[in-house]
């Protein structure tokens, strides 16, 4: 049936036909995973652009790197290990988007309200803490973010918080 072929090199590679749909799968794939990884880079990173929190300007081109990397795992890999070489590729590049998120939450505080907050309540925070806040609408929630300054802090922002989530109808 399809018999695994000596190459050029002496090494073992499937036959194309399996060969061939790893490809398909893996340009699919890549292609998916650029669309998701720009979404998920820019919503970790927002929060900290807005709030002037200092970081890698690489961070923003992460999504185009983690792929160049991608491409060369793949291609290293594809003509031994077709399948495994697509698993590889893809065990790192989420591995590349945990790393990159855990660093953006490490550098800010992220507290979840259910209402929205206006403006005044926005600068009362400002005015009362001395902290800069962005407020994000995510999955439904509000996430109040702050850059990480110290927990005494934090705690007292989040008491403030749920008083005005306590105070409003």
């Amino acid at each position: 049936m399809n018999k695994p072929t000596l190459d050029y090199c002496g090494i073992r590679s499937p036959s194309g036909k399996r060969r061939w749909i790893a490809d398909v799968v893996f340009l699919v794939w890549l292609v998916g995973f650029m669309y998701g990884a720009v979404s998920i880079i820019y919503m970790q990173i927002y929060p900290l652009r807005v709030l002037g929190v200092s970081f890698p300007s690489i961070l923003f081109y992460s999504h185009w790197i983690i792929s160049v990397a991608v491409i060369v795992i793949w291609l290293l890999l594809r003509r031994r290990f077709p399948w495994r070489s697509l698993f590889a590729a893809i065990l790192f590049s989420f591995g590349c988007l945990v790393i990159i998120a855990e660093y953006a939450d490490r550098q800010v505080v992220s507290l979840y309200v259910k209402t929205p907050l206006t403006l005044a309540e926005q600068e009362a925070i400002h005015s009362r803490f001395a902290v800069q806040i962005c407020v994000m609408t995510e999955n439904g929630r509000y996430r109040v973010c702050f850059p990480r300054i110290n927990d005494t802090l934090t705690h007292e922002i989040e008491e403030y918080l749920t008083s005005l989530e306590a105070a409003s109808p």
